[in-house]
């Protein structure tokens, strides 16, 4: 996307808000032309103090101190309004980009690391505040100041005025132009070397333990170290221009005040300009180069931000596997009697070949249905089409007889549970974790749910009992009691359907019998479909499929 058509981009969330940036663009304005008008006046002064005309001396003196005051006023007033205004809309883009991502999950986060997702709603929202902020005001005010310095200039003779003109637009596009696109180079380079430091050090802290045991722990400082480097390298180089343009910037706003001034004292010298205009035009250019000079450190300051913009962009232009369906638009589940998988097919979109081919199975209350197979075989993919975390190629899923294309996506996700082989335990109390599930729930509920999967001698044993609080992703839990967790959340929610991807792969033989014995119990008013390599669940199940190669078979 050309920068441009990026700007125009980011320009559409504040359209609500123009109000508030006119109001800051008018303050801006008259702050910065109270700038060349104190210089004048002060310049005056002086004049008028040298000549012997004391009472305008002190007129014009009190005038500059007066355009001060203004100008402090006004550029206050300036600000406020950019920030309000800028903040507004962060606030409102990071709230969209993250309800976003949520409708990306789970089928299309797998394609962004966490540590970019982190950086895109932290980092890269946060610096678009240059543009909202110190940005588009700024480019407004540069241009109206500049034209009335222009025509200023330009009543005092017209080559000045000629002369003002070059300069601004050497210095306000010109000189931006040239150091923008080298810098916007690095400055992408840093914002995506950003976004692997934090991913690795995300997946190097979850995996902290594991490392350690595996002795794996110096090679994934070696890496994180590397990325570093390139981090470091690029964001050198962008320092670097910047430090360039601010030195070459210097340098031709010198060489124009020079310019400006020798011209100045030509026209005085051939008699075109007295001498009182000379000095008010000379004065008024010299002090009005400073919005010009903020638009022209945008050339290397502005392009971190436009950066970060591509990564909110690219982000919030990954679209969904599916399009969720509305509940005004779709079919809502009153009573779950059966899902349905009829003769389906599915690919992902970078396979060559079908992970399923030809499946079908249903399932009704009171089922509880065992997938078994190898890794690889389309086991949980088989999962993740019957809770429409993707479409299917070919085929039809129903649920209730209903298309499940057709089914309001909100009233299908209170039909159906997910205990997934990754359980995330969040930074709280057991009990808030449990309630994920379900936020009303009642602390006789959680101690219900507890009993059920066997934790209520791990919570026995807490003194604060479910109010204990978990942290660093409940490290202190062994991988068992964070599926009986997950398996908890599955009862609590009510669902009607459960699918369960190995709930039993890291418990003993005597607990895994009494989750399964739990799970039938409740086995009239549920259905369960479970991912299992182990015998147990087999021996529980009332039908037990083979899958192999995409292709499901009925053994029981």
């Amino acid at each position: 996307m050309k920068s441009t058509q990026l700007m125009r981009r980011m320009a559409t969330f504040m359209k609500h808000l123009m109000p508030i940036e006119l109001q800051a663009i008018m303050n801006g304005t008259l702050g910065y032309l109270a700038v060349p008008a104190l210089v004048v006046c002060a310049t005056m002064a002086m004049f008028n103090l040298w000549v012997g005309d004391t009472t305008n001396a002190i007129i014009l003196a009190v005038s500059a101190l007066m355009f001060a005051l203004v100008h402090g006023i006004f550029a206050f007033l300036e600000q406020y309004y950019n920030h309000l205004m800028a903040f507004t809309v962060l606030r409102d883009m990071r709230n969209l980009l993250f309800k976003h991502v949520q409708a990306l999950a789970p089928a299309r986060l797998a394609e962004h690391g966490r540590g970019k997702l982190v950086s895109a709603l932290t980092e890269d929202i946060e610096l678009l505040e240059i543009f909202y902020a110190h940005t588009l005001s700024p480019l407004a005010i540069a241009v109206v100041t500049s034209v009335v310095q222009v025509i200023a200039a330009a009543i005092i003779h017209p080559l000045l005025g000629v002369c003002a003109l070059i300069a601004y637009v050497l210095l306000g596009i010109v000189e931006p132009l040239i150091i923008a696109h080298p810098t916007s180079r690095w400055a992408m380079a840093e914002r995506e070397a950003q976004g692997s430091v934090y991913s690795q050090l995300l997946e190097s802290l979850d995996a902290q333990r594991s490392l350690t045991f595996a002795s794996s722990d110096r090679a994934a400082a070696q890496t994180i170290d590397t990325n570093n480097e390139k981090l470091l390298h690029s964001r050198a180089k962008r320092y670097a221009l910047a430090g360039y343009n601010k030195m070459i910037l210097d340098i031709l706003s010198l060489i124009c005040v020079a310019g400006f001034g020798a011209v100045t004292v030509y026209l005085y010298g051939t008699n075109f300009v007295e001498a009182p205009f000379a000095l008010i035009a000379f004065a008024a250019f010299a002090s009005s180069l400073v919005p010009i000079q903020a638009i022209a450190r945008l050339g290397t300051g502005l392009q971190p931000t436009m950066a970060a913009a591509r990564r909110v962009f690219d982000l919030l232009d990954t679209a969904p596997a599916v399009q969720d369906i509305a509940d005004d638009k779709g079919a809502q589940i009153d009573s779950f009697t059966s899902e349905k998988v009829d003769s389906i097919s599915f690919s992902y979109d970078d396979a060559s070949e079908s992970v399923l081919s030809n499946v079908s199975v249903s399932v009704q209350p009171g089922d509880m249905r065992v997938i078994q197979g190898e890794n690889g075989s389309g086991k949980s993919t088989l999962i993740n089409l019957m809770m429409r975390f993707y479409d299917v190629d070919s085929g039809e899923i129903s649920v209730n007889d209903v298309n499940i294309r057709e089914v309001a996506t909100s009233s299908l996700r209170h039909t159906q549970a997910l205990v997934s082989q990754q359980t995330h335990i969040f930074s709280s109390s057991l009990a808030d974790n449990l309630r994920v599930a379900q936020p009303q729930a009642s602390d006789e509920q959680l101690r219900s749910v507890i009993e059920a999967v066997q934790l209520d001698e791990l919570v026995g044993s807490w003194a604060d009992g479910m109010n204990h609080v978990l942290v660093r992703n409940g490290v202190e839990l062994s991988d068992g009691q964070r599926q009986r967790i997950a398996v908890a959340r599955a009862f609590l929610s009510d669902a009607p359907l459960i699918f369960l991807d190995e709930p039993t792969a890291n418990m003993d033989a005597l607990l895994e019998a009494q989750l399964m014995r739990t799970l039938a119990a409740q086995q009239a008013d549920r259905a369960y479909v479970i991912i299992s390599h182990r015998p147990a669940p087999a021996a529980f199940a009332n039908h037990v499929y083979d899958m192999a190669h995409g292709e499901l078979t009925a053994r029981l």
